[in-house]
């Protein structure tokens, strides 16, 4: 049994290690100076240099396109929840003519690679004026995050107990009552990691991105890619703004791990 344990946490380890490396690496390598970067044979850290981070800061556009990446991806994120969980519930509790059909439309949509619907966006962005703007973004992102939204939570609605629910309409509850009261609480979990799952979309999306903005829209991934020029590669500012980039993903999935957790294991009504 021990034996049998002690294999168990040397893989677990061994997979950390895997994939945690990259990661060291990189935050390790965003405090070296420019010459220890490249210093062979390589070293951990022998002097620590906030200096990439200055720069960052304080002379590049970091912050703003920072700031446009969390508006888009918060904004998108938000809308599609707002739409996508009860247009789910309303897919999976009631049963009228096309319902199932409207399902395998919505998941044929999200099926199709983002890159054929970029120039159809991008024209329809330019038609309306909102080419490099955060409201074209968060549009485009929306349409892509809604079909997401609906199947994950149609998931967790199926599991919702039938009984509940009609003793609650029975009791004198309206159907937004029954949503609201009952549906949503039950299904908390699941919105938390639909929430996650749509963020993490919108926040890494790079193609829409490069498309569709020019400057004052510009999010953080066009902004790294960006640090590869011509003539040579800004390494210190790309090494920087990927810790800044993926700092808040880090801290938001150790804030709901619990909600993902019981929501992936089954768990969520019982929470």
């Amino acid at each position: 049994m021990r034996r049998h344990n002690g294999l168990k946490y040397a893989v677990i380890i061994a997979s950390l290690a895997v994939y945690l490396s990259p990661l060291v690496w990189v935050l390790l390598s965003s405090f070296k100076t420019e010459s220890e970067m490249f210093s062979i044979p390589p070293t951990v850290l022998k002097q620590a240099t906030i200096m990439h981070y200055g720069r960052l800061l304080t002379q590049t556009e970091f912050p703003r396109y920072f700031w446009n990446s969390f508006i888009t991806a918060t904004a998108s994120t938000a809308l599609s929840l707002l739409v996508g969980v009860p247009a789910s519930y309303a897919l999976t509790r009631y049963k009228f003519r096309g319902a199932d059909k409207t399902l395998v439309v919505i998941l044929a949509l999200r099926m199709f690679p983002p890159i054929v619907f970029v120039l159809p966006f991008f024209f329809m962005m330019r038609a309306a004026n909102l080419v490099d703007t955060n409201l074209g973004l968060i549009i485009v992102h929306f349409a892509f995050q809604l079909p997401l939204a609906i199947w994950l939570m149609r998931s967790f609605f199926l599991d919702l107990p039938k009984e509940i629910v009609e003793a609650s309409e029975i009791d004198g509850c309206t159907r937004m009552g029954t949503f609201l009261r009952i549906a949503v609480p039950y299904v908390y979990p699941g919105i938390a990691t639909t929430a996650i799952v749509n963020f993490l979309f919108s926040w890494n999306e790079f193609l829409f991105a490069v498309v569709l903005t020019r400057l004052h829209a510009k999010t953080v991934p066009v902004f790294m890619a960006e640090s590869v020029t011509t003539f040579q590669v800004l390494w210190g500012q790309m090494f920087s703004s990927a810790i800044m980039f993926i700092a808040p993903v880090i801290a938001v999935a150790f804030i709901l791990q619990k909600r993902m957790v019981v929501a992936l294991g089954g768990g969520f009504i019982k929470s």
